[in-house]
Formats: structure tokens, C-alpha cells, sequence
């Protein structure tokens, strides 16, 4: 079993021979803006107009739904990446609605677990390993060790690499 590899530093400079999932969590009202997406909309405005057309028509480009639980999957083309067709920005959407509702953060484990099995899949299909920020416990409010959880029996029990960073 792989461990998880803690990193100081911005995940989108994560530097590696291996193809790259870059996981995070995306509400399901079509909100794009705060967090961690603003960095990648800053490298690449393409995910982030990838995720509004899937809210706007229900359907990503490969025909799954918008939903809790599902992942779309977009390439990441960063000037600075050396062969962008090997990092991929993995739109997991596990978190229902914007901000705290009757002190209910909006994260949804259920829909971290079931996105993350996708992404498994994905990373072993594209022999990839998995590089993201502290997804989940920011603005969706999770709880970090929570989400560990999810990702070591998801990810790291699969013998995936799992880098988390931290800025």
C-alpha cells in the first residue's frame, strides 16, 4: 500500500515523469470562481469552461450526467507543463450548493468516495499517479482527516501515489 505524500508548495507546479490527475472538489450549482479553481483558471482557462458547459447542459463531452459523485475529466494545458496530454484536471463534483446552510458545510463524503473511485480508475487505466491540494476542507468545509481517510482506502490501498499539497 502507497502512502500519502505530504508537499509544501502549488500542486499545478508538481513536476513528474508519470501522467498526472489533479483531483479537486466542484459544487453542484455551477459555481466557479473562489479556491483552488481560481489558480487553474489562471493557467488554463479550458477546465474551467469544460465544467460550466457540463452544469449548463447536464452532460459532460464523454455523456455523464452533472451530478454528486461523477467526475469530468478535462486536459490541463499549461504553458508551463512539458507534455500537457499527461496532466488532467479531474472535476469532482462533491459538494452540494455554495457555503454552510443551518451550520451544514457543503462538502458530501459519499460523493468525495464515489468521485474518487473514479478517478482510481482513471489513474490505473492511465498508469497515472494523483497530485492535489488539501481538496474538500476548504471552502466545502470538510474534515481534513476525514477526507484522508477516503483517499488512503480509495487511492493509496490501490497502490496509487498520492501527493497532497499544501501552500
Amino acid at each position: 500500500m502507497q502512502e500519502i505524500e505530504y508537499r509544501v508548495g502549488d500542486v499545478l507546479w508538481h513536476k513528474s515523469n508519470n501522467p498526472v490527475i489533479i483531483p479537486h472538489v466542484c459544487n453542484s450549482v455551477g459555481a466557479w470562481g473562489s479556491g483552488f479553481v481560481v489558480a487553474i483558471s489562471r493557467h488554463d482557462p479550458f477546465p474551467e469552461e469544460a465544467y460550466r458547459k457540463w452544469y449548463k447542459t447536464g452532460l459532460s463531452a464523454d455523456k455523464i450526467p452533472f451530478a454528486l459523485g461523477n467526475v469530468q475529466f478535462v486536459a490541463f494545458n499549461s504553458k508551463w507543463v512539458r507534455n500537457p496530454a499527461r496532466v488532467v484536471i479531474a472535476n469532482m463534483i462533491a459538494q452540494e450548493g455554495i457555503g454552510f446552510h443551518n451550520g451544514k458545510a457543503p462538502i458530501r463524503y459519499d460523493a468525495v468516495k464515489q468521485s474518487l473511485i473514479k478517478v482510481r480508475e482513471a489513474a490505473l487505466e492511465l498508469k497515472a499517479e494523483i497530485a492535489a491540494p488539501k481538496f474538500g476542507s476548504g471552502l466545502a468545509g470538510g474534515k481534513w482527516p476525514r477526507i484522508e481517510q477516503i483517499i488512503v482506502k480509495e487511492l493509496c490501498k490501490h497502490n496509487l501515489k498520492v501527493y497532497i499539497y499544501d501552500l
